[in-house]
């Protein structure tokens, strides 16, 4: 007797004490404890991002070889799951808020699955009660919700740069070009992983991620450079509240300057041959207006001297 769980759908082979299935490209093993009825199941198939990336995710807490907690953003999922990855930046794109919801949905502790990410290949493992009709339909989920963020991260990218008059690619990592009275900008997305176990390493790269926008511009001008730093660093002061270096003469005012930067959460715009500014995270609407802002002041500003124009 098959137990409730497979149903009936999907592709099956249920033997006394194990069995192998296959639903929606997902392939399942399993075999049957003695005692309690349950079964436990794993479950694989491709991760949807194609990042070669770690990811542990666990009801129960951490285990060997996954020794740092990571947050998402989300506290109750923060308070009850142990999550570990290796390239931190990425977390809240790829375990985003479907991935959440898929993992957290289970009525019984002992029903919670965990997810781990190796190679591009998603494995979820759990136990599952025999007379439980739900319990593949949990596996199912959580596969389909891992989807449904990577989509959902691609849509919103997409339609940002719709919006902005530019043309995102269907790829990962995110890249478009936007097309402005100044030229032609190619925006693309950068992050660094954690090189060793020291916390500030894994401060720094989960702060990591950002959106760049960049074009060139043959008009000699003299160079200028700003990046946002921490308090306490020598040489900065400063600007709409933020700590930040400048090298050269901005040809922005700094009013007008300041108000960029704060409103699109800039990080770095260097001012040369090449114009580059760089936001925080992966960039929103007004991050872009922001930069779209300050390479259109750069390039129209080339030949004035005015710091006002």
């Amino acid at each position: 007797m098959n137990p409730a769980f497979v149903g009936k759908v999907g592709e099956w082979k249920v033997a006394s004490k194990s069995l192998t299935g296959r639903r929606e490209g997902i392939d399942f093993t399993g075999e049957r404890r003695w005692w309690g009825g349950r079964w436990a199941l794993t479950s694989t198939a491709p991760f949807p991002v194609p990042e070669n990336v770690i990811l542990y995710v666990s009801r129960s807490g951490m285990d060997h070889g996954f020794w740092r907690d990571l947050r998402v953003g989300n506290p109750a999922f923060d308070r009850d799951y142990f999550v570990f990855c290796d390239t931190p930046a990425l977390l809240p794109l790829i375990l985003g808020p479907a991935a959440r919801r898929a993992l957290a949905d289970h009525a019984e502790l002992d029903d919670a699955l965990t997810l781990y990410v190796r190679g591009g290949v998603t494995q979820l493992t759990g136990s599952v009660g025999e007379k439980d009709p739900t319990g593949i339909d949990r596996f199912v989920a959580v596969h389909r919700a891992l989807v449904e963020d990577h989509q959902a991260t691609l849509a919103r990218w997409r339609d940002l740069m719709s919006a902005a008059h530019g043309r995102a690619e269907a790829s990962w990592p995110p890249v478009a070009t936007i097309k402005s009275r100044t030229g032609t900008l190619v925006v693309h997305t950068s992050w660094t992983a954690p090189t060793s176990r020291d916390a500030a390493d894994w401060d720094r790269s989960a702060d990591s991620l950002q959106t760049h926008l960049t074009t060139h511009d043959d008009r000699e001008r003299r160079p200028w450079f700003l990046t946002a730093t921490g308090p306490g660093v020598a040489g900065t002061h400063q600007l709409a509240g933020k700590h930040v270096m400048v090298v050269g003469k901005p040809t922005i005012s700094l009013p007008l300057l300041g108000d960029l930067v704060r409103a699109g959460n800039i990080v770095t715009i260097q001012a040369g041959a090449q114009v580059l500014v760089s936001m925080r995270g992966l960039a929103n609407a007004k991050q872009i207006e922001s930069a779209l802002r300050i390479v259109e002041l750069v390039v129209d500003t080339a030949s004035s001297d005015s710091p006002y124009r």
